[in-house]
């Protein structure tokens, strides 16, 4: 029977099919099944569609201009009245409707996985975080927000009161150049809950960081508001970079700088050897086996991999001799890096392995290189 892989949800904003979300495939769907969420009600005119129904306007104006032939003032000032009344109310129902069909996809997936990622984008963010708010039984892992939209006082620490398990880690990217969140801001006294922390963050539960950097192990943040000045509001979506190198660490829970440190350190190794520079290769494979990585819980990859060949052994009723794990610890070594080096050889073919390309994982690679030298 084929392994389940954890889901990953997507929501997308307004004005769009969500293109982003099939595009995301190529970066995510190795590690994740990537399962899209559609919603067709602010397809056309969806700024307009969050503020006022622009059909019901259309109308009204129309009504108003003919009833101003009778009685200019009067007549019309009732018309447009009434209009901005019924176009408010449209729009409010609009977007009870549209979180209700989010809500009720989310319901209708079959997640043998466990509890999935989320990653929102725009309107996707206000309909997310809406839900959130509203119902009890929601059941979020990872969330990712982006060109959010929602308003920086969003009572993060009230959610998780009511409801504990409604979300795990929030992941808010803070584009300095997002004009739509920016626009938020002079509506966010109108609707409930818009706002703009798509720009300026979120201030309860929560902390900022700059993108290259992670947190501290014993981080008690919610919310993570990661500065991304010179991007606007669509971004990080331009080419699959911007998810390999920061979206994946965060929803494998890993530390983005410690991750990419060690990426670089094994593809370093691989290509010492490929050349045959021994000195060199003997340096970095002594920096790679000897220094604390956060992703092993700050051991040594020596360390972390004796630990996997000795539970290895044991659950296969086999003395875990001294010299034998030394041994396997040393072959494990050169084929971790040596897989993950192959993995991010082919991952932007679009041709390569899903198997080796979830080696990209640390914890996979060496979970792989263990099995590999114990066989």
């Amino acid at each position: 029977m084929a392994e389940r892989l954890k889901q990953i949800i997507t929501v997308h904003g307004a004005n769009t099919k969500g293109g982003w979300q099939e595009a995301l495939r190529s970066a995510l769907e190795p590690h994740f099944e990537c399962i899209p969420i559609k919603y067709s009600n602010y397809r056309w005119f969806g700024g307009t569609k969050i503020l006022l129904d622009p059909y019901v306007m259309m109308l009204g104006i129309l009504i108003s201009l003919y009833l101003a032939r009778a009685r200019p003032s009067i007549s019309m000032a009732i018309s447009l009245l009434a209009t901005l009344t019924v176009a408010l109310l449209v729009s409010c129902l609009r977007r009870i409707r549209t979180l209700r069909i989010v809500k009720s996809q989310l319901d209708e997936l079959k997640v043998p996985s466990g509890v999935p990622h989320v990653i929102a984008h725009s309107l996707g963010t206000f309909l997310v975080g809406g839900i959130i708010e509203k119902f009890p039984d929601i059941r979020l892992d990872r969330l990712i927000l982006t060109g959010c939209v929602l308003k920086r006082s969003t009572p993060w620490a009230e959610y998780l009161r009511r409801n504990p398990k409604a979300v795990k880690s929030v992941r808010n990217e803070m584009a300095g150049r997002d004009i739509v969140s920016k626009l938020a801001v002079v509506f966010c006294g109108f609707f409930p809950g818009l706002g703009h922390a798509g720009i300026s963050g979120f201030t309860d539960y929560s902390h900022n960081i700059e993108p290259n950097s992670g947190c501290d192990i014993e981080c008690a943040a919610l919310v993570h508001n990661v500065s991304l000045r010179d991007l606007s509001h669509s971004d990080v979506f331009v080419g699959p970079g911007h998810a390999r190198r920061f979206w994946l660490p965060f929803l494998w829970g890993l530390d983005p700088k410690d991750y990419e440190e060690f990426m670089e350190m094994c593809q370093l190794a691989n290509e010492s050897e490929r050349l045959g520079f021994v000195k060199e290769l003997g340096i970095v494979e002594d920096e790679l086996r000897n220094r604390p990585w956060r992703w092993t819980n700050n051991l040594t990859l020596n360390d972390y991999l004796k630990e996997q060949i000795e539970c290895l052994l044991k659950r296969k009723g086999v003395r875990p001799l001294r010299d034998r794990i030394r041994r396997m610890r040393d072959l494990a070594v050169a084929e971790m890096w040596h897989t993950i080096a192959q993995a991010y050889a082919i991952q932007d073919t679009g041709l390569g392995d899903p198997l080796i390309l979830r080696n990209l994982h640390p914890k996979i690679a060496a979970a792989h290189a263990v099995r590999s030298v114990e066989a």
